[in-house]
């Protein structure tokens, strides 16, 4: 191989790194060690066999979301376009929303990867609440690539108004 190929295959892979944001925890010094423990090499052939397969076996996170408190409810939105509404999975533990389900990227077949934004594969996702809320009364609704979960308030959390009876 070439240097000149070498270097620009050196140059793709650390846009590439610069790109993905995968290098923010690793640290490479002047003695080629990381920070880490692991070479360069090492960390050059992972991205390239992750890059190759073009879907990791890793779990997508999700960054975006919302969480609005109204009197007597919690509402969770959650951005997840491209998500197919039908294979959603949520569950309503206590205090947690737990979110499951895949981002499915329609693939190319003569194209080349030349970089990757849009997350690919499975996720799960753990949102934890203020307080215990009713599983049982929630609801969920996706539109516009925005999924919205309401969960009301456990009762006992509510404030309760008696009015005071006067003896006669």
């Amino acid at each position: 191989m070439k240097a000149s190929s070498v270097a620009s295959t050196e140059e793709s892979i650390l846009r590439v790194r610069k790109r993905r944001n995968m290098m923010t925890a690793t640290t490479v010094r002047e003695d080629g060690r990381s920070v880490v423990g692991l070479k360069p090499d090492d960390i050059d052939q992972m991205l390239r066999k992750a890059l190759e397969s073009g879907e990791t076996d890793r779990k997508v996170t999700v960054n975006r979301s919302n969480l609005i408190e109204t009197w007597g409810s919690y509402f969770l939105q959650i951005t997840l376009p491209g998500v197919d509404p039908g294979h959603l999975e949520i569950e309503i533990v206590g205090r947690q929303a737990i979110v499951k389900g895949r981002f499915q990227v329609a693939t190319i077949e003569s194209g080349t990867d030349l970089w990757r934004e849009i997350p690919s594969g499975s996720f799960e996702e753990i949102f934890r609440m203020p307080a215990e809320v009713d599983g049982d009364n929630a609801e969920a609704h996706y539109g516009h690539g925005i999924l919205t979960i309401r969960m009301p308030k456990v009762a006992y959390l509510k404030p309760r108004f008696l009015k005071v009876q006067v003896a006669d």
